[in-house]
């Protein structure tokens, strides 16, 4: 049976609320503490809140990225205050806003309404999306403006909407404001107008359009500092960093990493985005032929000047992704599989092929995210944390692998264990190449040796924090054998998190 368009629309909404009031009284209460990114986020909203401008207290630097973020993000802890709710909220906010947006898109993609609910659905419940729904940072606001942008393009250049023309230009503006990834769009549109030059050649516009966003993202590029301006003017700056722009980092691997990370998500139904992209090319559809071409665009981009492999870094293109590979999947089974059939076995056949293909995408989705953690970059410390606040006292020492995290939430880490950790690829950060006057986090001390540890275990009680990211195994094995074990967080993504206690002095 047909189900009516009112009908659909309130199960399109009762899932929408549904996953909102999950997110609200699930999610947020059980989020990981923050990692050192989100908590920059939030030291940079508080900044703007005291003097206007966003700073990175650990520093005192002006944090020169994500503006729109950072001053939401403020309002949000003026209103809420400084707690989990106050981080949370824009993020929160901008998740129900994705869920209704790829509605709206997978609506003008295609008419088939499994495909508008299950990309809802695909979006809704995947663990990235749930993550960053109720974390700080930009990266919820980023998705929602990238996909609002596409989108308004479509209904301003290729429908020729004045409205939606100008309002493209302002949704441009708030992507990039947002995250610096915002700015991939430009080239991306540009090309895609060349395609359509001798159409749009008579569009005064277009021409005015490009300019403006021209002006605005020169501005926003060469922003003293920031980080895609450090990579086009020296580029050893940001070697090995988000914005690392190289052929190499393209052509050693960076394609074939954001292939896993995007196309493992939903296995049996992301393959069928190839079988969507030739259809539309063959077909020379419009409308489908400039989805697809803003996806490949942005995926191609992201995987060249990326200089090591993140799902966060393509995390704005997964609603687009789950549309189009639907899509891409409702084509294919209608071509090779209901060809000559009659209603009846229609409808078993769809029935039976749409179960078999979401249910081994859930569970081979399911399997491959227990591999690899995107909780947290260096896990959840909140036992941790808690343990510490029952049981230190006032003069313990702690050591920590990552100072920003204890100050955030203990306002205490006396001294840095930072041995190693590798960068991406093969590159290393080690104690060997760091500048002489290097000074870490919160001007804490930081141990750089076997000896600087055993000196001050020797006159404290100290609390150590180790996770698998830092340090050698020389000291590791040196701390696991001398000091007690006092929490241990095993998991399967090699971030063990520990804490040892030194013996009492």
């Amino acid at each position: 049976m047909e189900i009516s368009q009112k009908t659909f629309k309130i199960i399109i909404t009762i899932t929408i609320v549904s996953v909102f009031l999950i997110r609200l009284f699930y999610s947020l209460p059980n989020a990981p503490t923050l990692d050192t990114d989100a908590i920059f986020s939030v030291e940079a909203a508080k900044s703007i809140i005291e003097t206007g401008v966003p700073l990175r207290i650990s520093t005192n630097e002006f944090y020169n990225r994500d503006y729109l973020a950072h001053y939401l993000l403020a309002g949000s802890i003026f209103l809420f205050g400084d707690n989990s709710f106050g981080y949370a909220f824009p993020s929160l906010i901008f998740s129900v806003l994705v869920l209704i947006l790829t509605a709206i898109v997978a609506r003008k993609i295609t008419s088939n309404k499994l495909v508008i609910f299950l990309s809802i659905f695909f979006v809704a419940i995947s663990m990235i999306e749930n993550t960053y729904s109720v974390n700080p940072r930009s990266y919820m606001y980023f998705q929602f403006f990238y996909l609002l942008t596409i989108f308004l393009f479509y209904k301003g250049f290729v429908e020729n909407n004045t409205k939606n023309k100008i309002l493209t230009v302002f949704s441009y503006m708030a992507s990039a404001l947002s995250h610096y990834g915002g700015l991939i769009l430009m080239p991306i549109f540009g090309f895609y107008t060349l395609i359509k030059i001798k159409k749009w050649y008579k569009d005064k516009f277009i021409l005015i359009f490009f300019l403006v966003i021209t002006i605005f993202s020169l501005i926003l590029t060469f922003n003293s500092s920031s980080p895609i301006s450090n990579a086009l003017t020296s580029p050893n700056k940001n070697q090995g960093g988000p914005l690392d722009i190289s052929f190499s980092s393209f052509l050693n691997g960076n394609i074939s990493g954001y292939f896993s990370i995007l196309f493992f998500y939903l296995p049996f139904i992301s393959i069928f985005i190839f079988f969507g992209t030739f259809h539309a090319i063959k077909n020379k559809k419009q409308k489908l032929f400039y989805f697809y071409f803003i996806f490949w665009g942005s995926f191609l981009l992201i995987s060249l000047s990326t200089g090591y492999i993140n799902p966060k870094y393509v995390f704005c293109l997964l609603p687009l992704l789950v549309i189009l590979s639907l899509d891409g999947t409702n084509k294919f089974i209608n071509y090779f599989f209901l060809k000559g059939t009659n209603e009846k076995e229609r409808k078993r056949l769809t029935v039976f092929i749409w179960t078999i293909l979401i249910l081994s995408s859930l569970i081979t989705s399911h399997i491959i995210y227990n591999s690899y953690s995107f909780k947290s970059i260096f896990g959840d410390h909140k036992k941790i944390i808690f343990h510490l606040k029952e049981n230190k006292q006032a003069d313990d020492i702690i050591i920590c692998t990552d100072p920003t995290i204890y100050f955030f939430y203990l306002n205490q880490c006396d001294y840095y264990l930072f041995q190693d950790q590798k960068m991406g690829g093969d590159k290393k950060t080690t104690w060997k190449n760091l500048p002489k006057n290097y000074k870490a986090p919160y001007n804490t001390g930081y141990i750089d040796n076997l000896e600087k540890l055993k000196k001050i275990l020797s006159k404290n009680k100290t609390w150590i924090v180790t996770d698998k990211q830092h340090y050698s195994n020389e000291i590791f094995n040196y701390i696991r054998n001398n000091t007690e074990l006092k929490y241990e967080k095993l998991n399967k993504h090699d971030r063990t998190i520990r804490l040892f206690l030194s013996n009492e002095k």
